[in-house]
């Protein structure tokens, strides 16, 4: 069994996969991106680890972000890359260097390591409890 120490980050994490989740599952319908697969797993997962209160919760939640912070690192390393290579006339002017685009990656950047150092609010209810109080 675990507890959030911090509530806030509990509920703003849970709607914040509620939105990726949904978003996630458009793009397996409606646009057949495949890889949105494994971000659907990882963020079901977790809401069931939530709800349940899973011991596994903490590095779950590690592990997505994880994999968001990666995203973004890459995603922001594509733009400098489709940049560059504008600049050098070799490449068209695609739409990797959007406005949008470049947020979204600073973004999946900046609230993967949040989300990642932020799980250190998830605590066994053992360690809650306290050792005289058991």
């Amino acid at each position: 069994m675990i507890e959030f120490n911090d509530k806030i980050y509990k509920y703003q994490l849970c709607a914040v996969i509620s939105i990726l989740s949904v978003f996630n599952l458009y793009q397996l319908i409606v646009s057949e991106v495949l890889l949105s697969i494994i971000s659907l797993f990882f963020q079901v997962l977790i809401m069931i680890f939530i709800i349940s209160k899973n011991q596994y919760t903490r590095i779950t939640i590690k592990i997505w972000a994880a994999l968001l912070f990666i995203s973004g690192a890459a995603g922001l390393i594509q733009i400098l890359a489709s940049w560059g290579l504008a600049a050098l006339d070799e490449g068209p002017m695609s739409g990797v260097l959007t406005p949008l685009n470049i947020l979204m990656k600073f973004v999946f950047l900046t609230y993967g390591t949040y989300v990642f150092w932020g799980a250190k609010t998830v605590v066994p209810t053992s360690q809650l409890e306290g050792p005289n109080n058991v």
